[in-house]
């Protein structure tokens, strides 16, 4: 062998020892980057939300949004008001992110001038006559769903890692209104491109598509400008908008205080 085939080989075995190969990340750390891609500091928007039937029949919701991070980088609260239509007008929603073993939620009905808290098993629930359901107004935890990754494909020009999630107990699938969901998560900045549901059957329930992300603050953090919830079995579908979304860093943690809600009126 000559002395050039040695040394080729001896480089060869020092790069193949000296740079690591490269992985992608795990499902679950993808899961958890994009928790924290979702979560700004803290914004407050204009939202509306079109329900529109197979009919093409609309029915607009306008709504004043609030949302912030709280002291543990790790949960959100984020508080909506109605602006309309007059049947909602005024009415407020809350949800608390991780209070005790789940999150806690409460709604002020104007009509009674009386503040409620909803139970867990509301979150399988019509958001408000919309396709988007109260569990799916901040990301669900990553801990009560196993994990895997099927592979990447392409969406609107971004790779995706496409994530399997299944629930790991009844009561997560009875809560959440679903068993299993597949997401299509941004292998660049993270946030979630589309998101199918399904039940314990394999029968996809509805498909959420997101697109326009805008950056939110200096730490990584984005603001999907529109989201569609497609039902299919009907077809009806629900687009929320944001109109106008600033980076409000510094919000009053009393905002979001469950006794505030009759007075943000």
């Amino acid at each position: 062998m000559s002395t050039y085939s040695i040394f080729a080989g001896l480089m060869a075995l020092a790069l193949t020892i000296s740079i690591p190969a490269y992985s992608a990340p795990s499902a679950v750390e993808i899961m958890e980057r994009s928790q924290t891609a979702l979560r700004p500091k803290g914004i407050t928007a204009d939202v509306s939300l079109t329900v529109i039937e197979p009919s093409n029949e609309r029915r607009v919701l306008k709504l004043g949004v609030w949302s912030k991070l709280q002291d543990n980088a790790q949960h959100s609260s984020i508080k909506t008001k109605f602006l309309a239509p007059a049947d909602l007008r005024d009415t407020v929603f809350l949800q608390i992110e991780g209070q005790g073993a789940s999150d806690a939620s409460w709604v002020f009905l104007p009509a009674l001038r009386k503040v409620r808290r909803l139970p867990s098993t509301e979150k399988r629930n019509a958001f408000f006559g919309t396709d988007f359901n109260y569990g799916d107004v901040l990301p669900p935890a990553v801990e009560p769903f196993k994990h895997g990754l099927l592979g990447e494909e392409t969406i609107d020009g971004a790779r995706c890692w496409m994530v399997e999630s299944t629930s790991l107990n009844r009561k997560t699938s009875d809560e959440l209104g679903y068993h299993r969901r597949v997401s299509w998560i941004d292998a660049s900045s993270y946030v979630d491109r589309k998101i199918e549901y399904f039940d314990e059957k394999g029968l996809k329930l509805r498909v959420q598509t997101a697109s326009a992300p805008i950056a939110v603050g200096t730490n990584g953090t984005w603001v999907m400008q529109r989201r569609e919830m497609v039902q299919q079995t009907t077809g009806r579908k629900t687009l929320l908008e944001y109109q106008r979304v600033q980076y409000t860093p510094d919000l009053s943690e009393q905002l979001f205080y469950a006794r505030s809600l009759q007075d943000a009126q």
